[in-house]
């Protein structure tokens, strides 16, 4: 709508329609999207798997391509906006081959993992999606 001139402002549009506009300003907010863990699962109990699926994600990709460079990989879960950010964590390090190191070291022998997504929508609808893929970590701060 901005675009056609129907509108002269528009609130939380898209990183690439951002470019796409007359102008527009990034402000930094205080979300973090992330994924959390069940740590009383009986695989998830090891430390080395939570700490493995952390290091298999590449947050750095996440925020260049997903957000269009407008985020940055979070090291915790609240963002620097927020009282009790420590700017002393980092995020984990994309390693892969740590991760699997990782993995075989804990035993891990296939068992299957079920993650489940759980979409917020901006009317407040909650749900949990079906399963699907397992993957972890603290992701990005936009």
């Amino acid at each position: 709508m901005v675009k056609t001139g129907e509108a002269q402002a528009a609130y939380s549009i898209t990183a690439g329609d951002s470019k796409t506009v007359p102008k527009s300003v990034p402000q930094s907010s205080f979300e973090t999207i992330l994924v959390r863990l069940n740590t009383e699962h009986p695989i998830l109990k090891d430390v080395r798997i939570r700490q493995a699926l952390a290091g298999c994600i590449d947050r750095q990709a996440i925020a260049d391509k997903l957000f269009d460079g407008y985020a940055t990989p979070a090291s915790q879960m609240v963002a620097h906006t927020i009282m009790g950010y420590n700017p002393d964590l980092k995020p984990y390090a994309y390693d892969v081959a740590k991760a699997k190191g990782l993995i075989k070291e804990a035993g891990y022998a296939g068992q299957e993992l079920k993650y489940y997504d759980y979409v917020a929508g901006i009317t407040g609808t909650e749900k949990f999606t079906k399963p699907s893929s397992t993957t972890s970590a603290i992701v990005a701060s936009t």
